[in-house]
């Protein structure tokens, strides 16, 4: 979700040669959490504009300014940024309990194996594992974008160093 949140972010108000994504949703008059937010917060005025806006079949780039301003007006931007650390550190956190659950779990193949927060008799030490978490999870493109691809090629990197993990306990 942080990630999603992330990408209404950057397709408002992302620099495409940054984020690798055209800031386009308010053209295409997609509804992201920032209009939705926008819609449900904006002054009467603000709304009544916004909705009209929103119903044009091709809104002049004008127009798209007008939305946007809105958005950053009735404070938009700033609220999907809250959620989306938000998310991110949610995950973060179930992160840290997955990392503590491989380790107490009896099915787990790295039960009693991994040395928490450098204590105990673990063979893998915590550290690898939570800074591939991080690096899974984390929402880097809130302060200048992570292209989809990217993201897979960490979940990919997790992955791999998760087993490489593994294997040391079963050498």
């Amino acid at each position: 979700l942080a990630f999603q949140l992330n990408d209404d972010l950057l397709g408002i108000w992302g620099v495409e040669q940054t984020t690798g994504k055209a800031p386009s949703d308010v053209a295409h008059k997609k509804k992201t959490l920032p209009v939705i937010y926008a819609v449900e917060h904006a002054g009467p005025v603000d709304r009544a504009r916004l909705l009209e806006l929103y119903a044009m079949d091709r809104p002049s780039p004008a127009e798209l300014t007008e939305i946007v301003e809105i958005l950053d007006r009735v404070g938009a931007r700033e609220y999907t940024r809250d959620q989306a650390v938000r998310y991110r550190d949610e995950a973060l956190a179930t992160a840290h309990d997955v990392v503590r659950a491989l380790n107490d779990r009896e099915d787990s193949p790295l039960h009693n194996e991994i040395k928490l927060l450098g204590v105990g008799k673990g063979r893998v030490a915590q550290a690898p594992l939570a800074q591939e978490f991080k690096k899974l999870f984390a929402s880097d493109g809130l302060t200048g974008g992570r292209k989809q691809a990217d993201a897979h090629e960490e979940a990919k990197k997790f992955f791999v160093n998760y087993f490489k993990q593994i294997a040391l306990v079963f050498n």
